[in-house]
C-alpha cells in the first residue's frame, strides 16, 4: 500500500513535501488499513532536509489523537 507513496517521497524529490503532506492529510485511513507494526513507518515520511518539514512532523506526532 505504501510503495508509490514511498517511491513520490524519495530519490529526488527527497525535498518535496508531496508524500509528507499526503501521508498527514490521511493519516487515519493509512493506519486503519496497515498491520499495526507498519504504523511506525510512517514518521519516514518527514525523511529529508527540510527543518521545516521535521518541525511539522514533530507537531503532527505530538498531537495526543495521533495513535
Amino acid at each position: 500500500m505504501l510503495t508509490i507513496p514511498n517511491v513520490i517521497s524519495g530519490g529526488a524529490l527527497i525535498n518535496d513535501n508531496k508524500g509528507f503532506e499526503w501521508m498527514t492529510a490521511n493519516y487515519a485511513a493509512i493506519a486503519k488499513r496497515l498491520p499495526p507494526d507498519f504504523v511506525a513507518f510512517l514518521p519516514s515520511f518527514a525523511d529529508g532536509c527540510s527543518e521545516a518539514r521535521l518541525e511539522a512532523a514533530k507537531k503532527f506526532f505530538a498531537d495526543p489523537r495521533i495513535k
